[in-house]
């Protein structure tokens, strides 16, 4: 409600400005006919009071806003999600948190929460979950990135499952698809058979071979 009554103000204060300024502007010619009786007068003034209500309230909406989101999408394919043993734990599945320590790494530093399946927030959710199973929104603030991860539960039975990445993009700098590929190469490393391609593509999946030495050590966009 809120972000509907501040641009509402907004062009009703424009509008009376412009309904005042169009009047001062007509009232020449309004006087030589002695009154209002020119309906092109009226006209005038009424337009001008109205385009300046709509310019008002639209540009102050987009500013309140920000700039509108972009999202482009991939697909992974994966292989039986099962423990695996590491230097400084008995084995488990890889977990959220693994994959945030190896973009950690490479110089991200992520904020984290868990969303719902229309990519909501929701409560809960801790970085030691399998990451079969889960839904994590990432994000870094420095490069402007933000990406959600999802990993079907599915992936942790028998014939492995699918996940899918997704880069909410605002601007033009292109830093959520660069956190979104190297999310993907890390994932692979933690997901075994791991395969991915664009949303929109009919094409099959690719290995992620060509993708991880297409990348440079560090992002870009930081």
């Amino acid at each position: 409600m809120r972000s509907i009554v501040v641009p509402a103000l907004v062009g009703c204060l424009l509008a009376i400005v412009a309904t005042v300024i169009a009047r001062k502007a007509v009232a020449p010619a309004v006087a030589a006919k002695g009154g209002w009786f020119s309906r092109w007068d009226a006209a005038f003034v009424g337009m001008c009071g109205a385009g300046a209500f709509f310019l008002g309230f639209f540009a102050s909406l987009r500013f309140l806003r920000g700039p509108t989101s972009e999202q482009r999408s991939w697909m992974l394919s994966m292989d039986q999600v099962v423990p695996a043993a590491t230097s400084y734990r008995e084995a488990a599945p890889p977990s959220v948190v693994d994959l945030i320590e190896r973009l950690t790494a490479r110089g991200y530093q992520l904020e984290r929460r868990r969303v719902d399946e229309s990519g909501e927030p929701v409560a809960g959710g801790d970085d030691r979950d399998p990451l079969a199973g889960s839904a994590v929104e990432l994000s870094d603030a420095r490069a402007g990135a933000r990406i959600v991860v999802r990993v079907s539960e599915r992936a942790a039975g028998e014939g492995g499952g699918l996940g899918m990445v997704t880069a909410i993009e605002r601007g033009g700098k292109r830093a959520s698809e660069e956190l979104a590929m190297f999310a993907i190469v890390e994932l692979a490393a933690l997901l075994p058979g791991l395969e991915y391609k664009d949303a929109d593509s009919a094409l099959t999946p690719d290995d992620t071979e060509m993708l991880r030495a297409s990348l440079p050590d560090k992002p870009r966009a930081l």
